[in-house]
């Protein structure tokens, strides 16, 4: 069998498991798995352990991004932040069967396969249980692709009601902010209203504007969206989802 750091890379550790990562036993009795962290996604994303025997997880954090920035592992109940460079879980699997585990949206998965001290295994392939690994970026976790959206070519000034500066938007799924570009200034209160069509989805599912407005809304079908705040800093400040990741338009304070 090759190896390769600790990692045994030859899919030996039962009949219906290629494709799959094994591990073999170091010195100190721990099972060694390890796992870099993509944009892509997880690699390899699918493990094979034995019952009973402690594991060291060590994941490299390469490009980490608002999506994977975090796993989840709920039958282990395990779940905790990505670090830049090498930080490694340990646990001990004490039963028999496949474990999925996931970014904290659900969206980028992989699984491992926990088999008898024997290494027999009664699972199906492997490979048919971990769903296709979704790139960490816009599109893979359902933002839509925000370097498509259209900006408006002049931007649409607020309109002063009292002591508040208004300004309206309508939210669609096809469409995004219509109109998308707005103009106010410092010093006043500002009223942004969206009327939400459609549902976001994925990190689109929110919406902020960083500097202005930090408390991230769902973008709720048939919900009225009232953001208010008053602008202390002149500059151009993006509406964007969520995770930030996502530009849905942007505001200018004068």
């Amino acid at each position: 069998n090759g190896n390769n750091n600790g990692i045994n890379t030859d899919a030996d550790v039962g009949t219906n498991n290629v494709g799959a990562t094994n591990t073999g036993t170091n010195a100190d009795g721990y099972q060694e798995i390890k796992m870099d962290v993509l944009a892509s996604g997880w690699s390899p994303n699918k493990f094979v352990l034995k019952k009973g025997v402690p594991v060291k997880w060590i994941i490299n954090g390469k490009e980490i991004t608002g999506c994977n920035n975090a796993i989840q592992v709920p039958k282990l109940g395990l779940s905790f932040k990505i670090k830049p460079g090498l930080q490694t879980i340990e646990f001990t699997p004490d039963e028999e069967g496949v474990i999925s585990f996931s970014c904290w949206m659900g969206m980028v998965s992989g699984v491992i396969e926990v088999v008898s001290e024997d290494g027999s295994s009664n699972a199906k392939n492997i490979d048919n249980k971990a769903n296709d690994v979704i790139p960490s970026g816009a599109k893979g976790c359902g933002c839509g692709g925000g370097s498509n959206i259209k900006k408006d070519t002049s931007n649409t000034v607020a309109q002063v009601q009292g002591n508040t500066q208004v300004i309206n938007a309508t939210y669609t799924s096809n469409n995004y902010l219509a109109p998308n570009a707005f103009e106010v200034k410092a010093g006043t209160k500002v009223k942004l209203t969206i009327d939400v069509k459609d549902s976001g989805s994925g990190c689109g599912s929110a919406i902020k504007i960083p500097g202005l407005y930090e408390n991230a809304i769902n973008l709720s079908a048939g919900n009225i969206i009232n953001m208010e705040f008053t602008p202390t800093s002149l500059g151009n400040y993006d509406i964007t989802c969520g995770m930030e990741m996502m530009n849905f338009g942007s505001i200018q304070v004068n």
